[in-house]
């Protein structure tokens, strides 16, 4: 209808089940893999994460600074917001995606990156790819308390959202370890040290350094073609290219 198109992409029914039955393992296996009490831990996290809504002051650094006021929703580790009144959540910061610090003063609570990160640039908001602060105030008093035990209470609760975000961001890189394993049939080598002369390629082709003998520790893989690699330096090419770095 007018200038929108609409596409309709069917997929054969055959095609659907044999992607489900071969993804269907490697989803079994990642969940085997989760380390102990991780499930736990998380269960934990987000217990004690729990979601959050208030209207807060943000102060604006541009040409002019200047407090705004503005409606925060508080969330499963994300910190959302949008003009009073408005459906729409406009920008939001995802802490599971950069690690930050929460410190409160008599008058305002301020969020920013921990030292050398930065804001992830898929955030939306106008700080992504910076670390510049993101500054909050409340009102006066309200609900019983003073403004002290209300900014205090404010960053208790960022604090909570921050560590699921936190716990949220090992696991996202643990399994995305375990698939690029899968996916290329890695596997470590279990003894390293005393591996020499086992092994024709020797020399990792990434880093171009010796991958076995006495003098020799990181962890070494081996690819479902045979070659070997140090774990460090594959398994981020293989995220890229979803390939051995030698065939």
């Amino acid at each position: 209808v007018g200038s929108s198109v609409a596409a309709i992409v069917v997929v054969p029914r055959d095609a659907m089940a044999d992607a489900q039955s071969a993804a269907a393992p490697r989803a079994r296996e990642a969940a085997r893999s989760m380390p102990s009490g991780a499930e736990s831990e998380l269960g934990h996290a987000s217990s004690e994460a729990e979601p959050w809504t208030a209207h807060l002051w943000k102060r604006c650094d541009g040409a002019f600074r200047r407090w705004t006021k503005r409606y925060f929703v508080l969330k499963d580790g994300v910190l959302q917001w949008a003009r009073p009144g408005e459906v729409v959540m406009h920008s939001s910061v995802d802490f599971s995606k950069t690690r930050c610090v929460v410190s409160a003063s008599d008058s305002a609570v301020t969020i920013q990156p921990a030292s050398g990160k930065a804001w992830h640039r898929s955030d939306n908001h106008r700080r992504a790819g910076s670390r510049s602060a993101i500054v909050l105030a409340v009102d006066g008093a309200a609900d019983g308390m003073c403004q002290a035990e209300a900014l205090e209470q404010l960053a208790r609760r960022l604090r909570e959202h921050i560590d699921y975000g936190r716990v949220m961001r090992r696991h996202r890189a643990h399994l995305e370890t375990v698939f690029t394993d899968l996916r290329l049939g890695f596997r470590p080598v279990q003894d390293v040290a005393s591996a020499a002369g086992e092994h024709g390629d020797a020399t990792c082709a990434v880093c171009c350094e010796g991958m076995f003998g006495p003098a020799c520790c990181a962890p070494v893989i081996q690819a479902r073609c045979g070659h070997h690699f140090h774990a460090d330096c594959a398994r981020p090419w293989a995220r890229r290219r979803a390939a051995c770095p030698l065939c």
